[in-house]
């Protein structure tokens, strides 16, 4: 047992002799970062989103997500895996996918 510890520690040691004496090949090169020109083309500032309403979903829970759907209408999805549709003001139940 006393043997193996002992090769253990000398390969160990070669090792990270090896590792920290190797030579490596890396010349550190100085970069000049360019200039910010802050958020531009799609992620620039806008105010489409400031003429939101929130949607009352009634007897439905928790909307997970949202879509507009072929029909120009939309559609959520809720916690409990229905499916809704939404004209105006008036929510109806489009499908259950189960949750």
């Amino acid at each position: 047992m006393k043997k193996a510890l002992t090769v253990f520690a000398i390969v160990v040691s070669a090792v990270a002799l090896y590792l920290l004496l190797w030579p490596v090949p890396v010349a550190p090169v100085a970069w000049d970062a360019p200039v910010d020109r802050g958020l531009i083309d799609p992620f620039e500032q806008n105010d489409q989103l400031r003429v939101a309403r929130g949607i009352d979903l009634g007897r439905f829970e928790g909307p997970e997500d949202a879509t507009l759907g072929h029909d120009g209408r939309l559609y959520a999805t809720t916690r409990h895996g229905h499916v809704v549709r939404i004209r105006g003001n008036k929510v109806e139940e489009f499908a259950f996918a189960g949750g």
